[in-house]
């Protein structure tokens, strides 16, 4: 269960890079504000929401291109090269 204690460390954790990804969708300091808290008051009201959120991302983890560090260090790589060869 998602007791005070935890949402406030879940909020401590998370809630400034929420805050930009949302200013950045929303483009309203106000709204953004509004829509965080929102998503906070919901998840402490609703463990189990939190619960599959966190299923959702282990499962994703392990096959979307954020999580491929291999991946984004080839891509890179290649890029690096290819500025140099332009240089």
């Amino acid at each position: 269960m998602l007791t005070a204690p935890n949402l406030e460390h879940l909020y401590d954790d998370h809630a400034s890079a929420l805050f930009a990804f949302l200013l950045n969708v929303l483009r309203d300091e106000a709204d953004t504000k509004d829509v965080l808290q929102e998503l906070f008051v919901k998840l402490a009201r609703n463990p189990s929401l939190l619960a599959a959120l966190r299923d959702r991302l282990k499962q994703k983890r392990t096959s979307a291109p954020l999580f491929d560090a291999e991946g984004f260090r080839r891509a890179l790589e290649e890029v690096f090269i290819m500025m140099h060869k332009q240089a």
